[in-house]
């Protein structure tokens, strides 16, 4: 991993720790880390970096504590920013509540989306971040699962977000929300 990597991810743990929100748990297969570890780095820096990485993909959460409104998602957000948290092979998203419930999307359409604020890329994006920033257990709990590849996080009860171990460190692969929603 780039030493710049390990720098911003300990840099975020560090304002993480100082932060207002209340404290995640952490919780990890003993079986699949034991496996992991005698493979890759320790799952515990791999937990630190993927803790940072959703972190830093909160910069596209509407600001708002109220219900999820894609109108308030900041206007200033350069995409690349967001783009350079995503594996180089882009994203698959998960939404159980659309028809099509799994899309493969591209690095470039991540950009796209997050530049015109539309579709179903953006709103994906977006609602993960607004869940991930509430300061609620419900929400804000994760659960780390090492796997062969990276690292899986259950976020709260409704998200899973898998991370890809690539050449330039851990790289958001898919975002999968589980939460049935309406009737």
């Amino acid at each position: 991993m780039s030493r710049r990597i390990l720098q911003s991810a300990f840099l975020a743990a560090l304002f993480y720790g100082c932060s207002q929100r209340p404290d995640s748990s952490i919780v990890d297969s003993a079986k699949a880390r034991a496996k992991v570890e005698s493979t890759h780095a320790t799952s515990g820096s791999d937990s630190s970096v993927a803790r940072a990485i959703l972190d830093s993909l909160s910069i596209i959460a509407p600001k708002t504590t109220e219900g999820f409104d894609t109108s308030l998602v900041p206007r200033d957000i350069d995409p690349s920013r967001v783009v350079a948290l995503v594996s180089d092979s882009g994203l698959v998203l998960t939404d159980i509540n659309e028809r099509d419930t799994t899309i493969r999307v591209s690095r470039a359409s991540i950009a796209e989306a997050i530049a015109k604020r539309r579709g179903r890329v953006f709103v994906s994006l977006a609602h993960f971040a607004h869940i991930y920033s509430q300061p609620y257990q419900q929400y804000s709990r994760l659960e780390f699962t090492p796997t062969p590849t990276g690292i899986d996080v259950s976020v709260g009860s409704a998200y899973q977000v898998g991370f890809r171990r690539e050449s330039n460190g851990l790289r958001i692969a898919r975002i999968g929300y589980y939460e049935l929603e309406g009737d």
